[in-house]
């Protein structure tokens, strides 16, 4: 009886160990996806460079990314529950490092946007495994506490990959310039594998989701026939391709709206969920994400061609500016970041205070909560922006830098 006891002692001491290295290796591939999310905003202006890219191809390189992981997020849920989260997310982690690795070497702008889709979709069979692997193996306390760190991880990788890009870029490695960006996540990711086969627990499955495939399909036939036009139509003085794709784009949306309602009426699991649609919460929490997320990556890109393409500044000051845009945003300091975002920031001055609904959806904070009201720093903001203009008038204005106009 004592020998059985403490054998179950030992178990529980052995899994909570095993808990903690478990934990150790899905918020590290969590933290990777992120970081490669924004590592290539600061890398734009040196791939274009390098590459003799237009800005619409450098923009492709950035949103391919996002795009395939946006795509193809659910379907790597649902993969991960026919599979098991532990396959999937070797899988996945083997596609990112192997796309990885094809970006570092890309020879040429076609090759480099290619190698960022399979990235994304490596990263979208990766992702979800990760929350999928806090509910399984942690209860109570310890999933909150696993939680909190991966939110951690959602917001440093982000930060990371905006200072470690900059850091890099700016070192020139072997006069490798922009690639070590990319080729850094092989040896972190060949590890990574080594150490997920032996720390994650079996798969055990319990059932098989049948995928969506031709919603997938669909969805990214639509969204490649908005962005693909969108970047490289404006370069290129809109030619008729660039219309047809936008034009074609909403019989794609169509199709894709169709075939959602025909495999739910079948009984299946179409890849957008509408009985959760269906709550206005719900509605009104994707439309706040999509308001600051689009926003927040598009400033992203634009602050970076910006501050090196306009002020003429190298990547580690991009990427140190970049990594502390918000707290620079805050303090009303004179600086470029200020004078970026004031615009936004005194648009939301305007909206109304009683209006916390309107406020939610645009993605600002509430009067009345801890943090101070975004209207009460707009005014300050806006204006230390326009102080810098006035004070550098030489430097001319935001826009014309970005268009590369000088005032």
């Amino acid at each position: 009886m004592v020998s059985q006891r403490s054998s179950i002692v030992l178990t529980t001491e052995t899994r909570t160990v095993n808990r903690g290295a478990i934990l150790a290796v899905l918020l590290t591939g969590q933290f990777m996806a992120n970081i490669d999310t924004a590592v290539a905003n600061v890398a734009g202006p040196s791939i274009g460079a390098d590459l003799h890219a237009s800005e619409g191809a450098v923009g492709l390189v950035v949103s391919g990314y996002v795009v395939a992981f946006a795509v193809l997020l659910i379907t790597g849920a649902r993969l991960g529950s026919s599979l098991g989260y532990r396959r999937t997310f070797l899988l996945g982690l083997t596609v990112f490092t192997v796309a990885s690795a094809l970006c570092g070497l890309a020879p040429g702008i076609a090759t480099l946007v290619v190698a960022r889709f399979v990235q994304g979709a490596g990263a979208a069979l990766m992702v979800p495994q990760v929350l999928s692997g806090i509910q399984l193996h942690f209860q109570g306390r310890d999933r909150l506490k696993a939680l909190g760190y991966f939110s951690i991880a959602l917001s440093g990788g982000a930060v990371a990959g905006q200072l470690l890009g900059g850091v890099l870029i700016a070192a020139d490695i072997f006069g490798t310039g922009w690639r070590p960006i990319f080729l850094v996540n092989v040896p972190i990711g060949i590890a990574l594998a080594v150490a997920g086969r032996r720390l994650l627990p079996a798969d055990s499955v319990a059932r098989r989701d049948r995928l969506d495939l031709a919603g997938v399909l669909a969805l990214s036939t639509t969204v490649l026939l908005v962005i693909v036009p969108l970047l490289l139509g404006s370069e290129r003085g809109w030619p008729t391709w660039s219309w047809l794709c936008l034009l074609l784009s909403l019989p794609a949306l169509a199709l894709f709206e169709y075939g959602e309602r025909r495999t739910a009426a079948r009984g299946g699991r179409p890849l957008v969920a509408r009985q959760v649609l269906a709550d206005r919460s719900v509605r009104a929490g994707l439309l706040a994400h999509g308001c600051t997320s689009g926003t927040y990556f598009a400033l992203l890109f634009v602050l970076a061609l910006y501050l090196q393409g306009g002020l003429h500044k190298g990547p580690a000051y991009s990427g140190l500016r970049h990594g502390g845009l918000g707290r620079c945003v805050r303090s009303g300091r004179t600086d470029p970041a200020a004078a970026a975002q004031g615009s936004a920031l005194d648009a939301s001055g305007r909206l109304p205070g009683s209006d916390c609904r309107l406020r939610v959806c645009a993605g600002l904070p509430i009067p009345g909560r801890p943090h101070r009201s975004a209207p009460v720093r707009s005014a300050g903001n806006w204006r230390a922006g326009a102080r810098y203009q006035r004070q550098h008038p030489h430097r001319g204005g935001y826009v014309a830098h970005v268009r590369g106009v000088r005032r």
